[in-house]
């Protein structure tokens, strides 16, 4: 599934959506070109819809693992989103990946994406976990369930997150481990919603 089909941004200009996109198997449709893998996450429940949520990396996330190992570990972006990917697949969720260097491409992802289908978002802002009111606002404005997701823990190093007053929870400092938990928390919150 796509949040915003026509267009995303990256450093240097307006690229076609799906050149930053990693979508899950139900959402990727054969022409499109993606960075890293169309992952096949998602398994259809028998008795229920789809739980799809949309997982944002921030500017900062295509570094890791080259810079600040120390803090952020050895993982790259690409070992998150494989992670990412088993983790859904163990949940029965279906997850689209969206990275972007450009708080504009977020905020417009999030704008685009209740109308889309999505459930829930889990959203590592990375370099956007300050000064980002927009996207902070975006997020609020979804109205969906949201999660702030941390590989470290950004208190310790004194970084007070503007993101976070706009979310449903936040995980923080548990290694890749945090996206499981994210994705299990929003899994149950919606599941909750649903039968409500």
């Amino acid at each position: 599934f796509n949040c915003a089909p026509d267009v995303s941004t990256r450093a240097g200009g307006v690229l076609p959506r799906a050149d930053n996109a990693i979508q899950g198997a139900r959402g990727f449709h054969p022409g499109q070109q993606s960075i890293g893998h169309g992952y096949p996450v998602a398994m259809q429940l028998a008795d229920s819809p789809m739980i799809r949520i949309l997982v944002v990396h921030g500017a900062g996330l295509e570094r890791r693992g080259l810079e600040n190992v120390a803090t952020f570990g050895a993982l790259t972006m690409a070992d998150y989103n494989a992670a990412i990917a088993r983790f859904a697949t163990d949940l029965n969720l279906e997850v689209s990946i969206f990275h972007s260097l450009d708080a504009d491409a977020i905020i417009l992802n999030l704008v685009a994406c209740k109308a889309n289908g999505v459930d829930g978002v889990i959203i590592n802002p990375a370099n956007f976990t300050v000064g980002q009111p927009s996207l902070a606002q975006a997020i609020m404005d979804t109205g969906l369930p949201t999660v702030e997701l941390h590989i470290s823990n950004p208190a310790n190093r004194g970084v007070v997150s503007d993101i976070a007053p706009s979310t449903t929870g936040v995980v923080a400092g548990f290694g890749v481990r945090g996206y499981l938990l994210a994705l299990q928390g929003l899994r149950d919150l919606i599941v909750t919603s649903r039968s409500s």
